[in-house]
């Protein structure tokens, strides 16, 4: 069995690896905001604006 912390970690790790490679595919992208059902990333994956 696999403590909380261990799981946790792990969903960590995935995260991260899915927002480099989001960052990576935002660098490509030319607009500064990628609209999301949410609201809209900025390109540097740091930001976000939500929708009024």
């Amino acid at each position: 069995m696999k403590t909380g912390f261990e799981v946790i970690s792990e969903e960590m790790g995935k995260l991260y690896t899915l927002w480099l490679n989001y960052r990576e595919i935002l660098k490509t992208e030319r607009p500064c905001y990628y609209p999301t059902r949410v609201g809209a990333y900025s390109t540097d994956g740091l930001s976000v604006r939500y929708e009024e």
